[in-house]
Parts: structure tokens; sequence; C-alpha cells
């Protein structure tokens, strides 16, 4: 029997993701936590979110990689890869996403920093392209955790400042211009650096049930956090 209209795939969710690597992953973190920890986290994290995304309806998940061999993220070897190229992130979100459109009517963009989203996420960005041209979910510290497409103008991020407080703003400025209409979904965190592990305590209830990996490195990262920012005792001389 063949899918009716109503279940047929028509999105492609790209997660944008680095090989996590010591030394290299999450390097705001590492300095919180140290470069094993923080790549381990950044291993979780990915893992997390490809799960999320293989479970959300009407939809098929793309590893937008780097690398493009999935063993290096710890995929299956049959996971579908595409790789970002060259460039600053909005060339290579241009690149994957605008490409994503010849086969398929809406695309989304996730990273993987962002652990605890679920299917619901992706859902309500799909619905929201139905009627809008874009989608952004923002995070608390002026980004977006999650983009959605239906059309891909050329130099759709030009002039974008990435991983700053204006970065959200700037975005829908530049959608503006290009005459997008753009809805904004509801916020979520990503976790940068260490004062960000806050979060997993904060939305512990979604971590547990959307991304087990995470949740399972919470309290380690919690406690290296705390040690690493911890006051230093009294020394002789002040006591």
């Amino acid at each position: 029997m063949s899918a009716s209209s109503s279940d047929a795939v028509d999105t492609t969710i790209f997660v944008f993701a680095k090989p996590p690597r010591a030394g290299v992953s999450k390097t705001r973190l590492a300095a919180s936590v140290g470069d094993e920890l923080a790549a381990e986290f950044a291993g979780a994290c990915l893992r997390d979110v490809w799960d999320v995304a293989g479970g959300a309806a009407r939809m098929r998940r793309v590893l937008a990689a780097t690398d493009p061999d999935p063993s290096a993220y710890a995929l299956p070897s049959d996971a579908p890869v595409v790789l970002q190229g060259e460039g600053e992130l909005g060339d290579r979100m241009q690149r994957v996403l605008a490409a994503g459109l010849r086969d398929a009517t809406f695309v989304l963009g996730v990273g993987t920093d962002c652990p605890g989203v679920d299917t619901t996420h992706f859902a309500r960005a799909r619905a929201a392209l139905e009627a809008h041209d874009a989608y952004l979910g923002p995070t608390d510290d002026g980004g977006f955790y999650l983009i959605g497409l239906r059309v891909c103008p050329d130099g759709a991020f030009d002039g974008i400042t990435w991983s700053v407080p204006t970065t959200l703003a700037a975005t829908r400025v530049r959608f503006a211009e290009l005459g997008l209409r753009v809805a904004i979904g509801p916020s979520w965190f990503d976790i940068d650096e260490g004062e960000d592990l806050r979060h997993l305590r904060e939305h512990r209830a979604a971590i547990e049930a959307h991304a087990p990996r995470t949740a399972a490195l919470a309290e380690r990262l919690l406690r290296r956090e705390c040690a690493t920012h911890r006051p230093a005792g009294p020394t002789t001389a002040d006591s």
C-alpha cells in the first residue's frame, strides 16, 4: 500500500555536526570540564539529537558533516551523509539547505549542542513552514538552535555574524530584506561553555526523556564544572 499524502515524507532534517574529538570539539566548554569530557559530551549530544530526528514523522534525517565517514561520529555506516564544504557557517548552511530543497518541500537544520529537543520541535517547525518561508527556534543566548526553510535564496546568510548575542536578530533582519515570511518558535537552550551546563539540571526531565546519553554524563559534567570554578581556600598567610 502506498503512503497517503498526509504521511508522505516531505521534509529533510540536516543534523549539522563535526566529529567529536578531544582538543577540537566544544573548546569553550573544555575550558571548564577538560578536553576529553567535552568531546564525550559532544558525541553524546550528537547521537541523542540524531536519534530524535529519526523519530520525526514525515521527515528523513541526514548528517551534514565535515568528515564523510559516519564512523567518525559513532553513527551506523549506512547513515546518509552530505558534506558541509568550505567556508564559514553561513556559507555551509546555504550550501546544504539550498541543495536539500531540490529533493524536499521543506528543510530543517539543527545543531547538536541542544540536548532535550524532541520530535515536537521538528513538527512545530514543519507546520509553520506550511504558511511561512522560514522558521527560527531561538536560544536564550541570542542565537538559534533550529532553522527551517521552504525557500533558500542566494545570499540568505550574508552579513550575519555567528555565535554572538545578535545572531538571531541579524538573521531575522536579513530574511526580512529578502522578503521571507518568518515564524519564530519557542526558545530552547544550547550548551557552549561551562556556565551553560546549568540547563542540564533545569531541564532534567526533558534531558532524561530525549537525550539519555547526555543525561548519563550530566552529573560528571556538573561536578567537573563546579570543581573548576570553586574558590580556592585560604592560604596560610590568610589564616
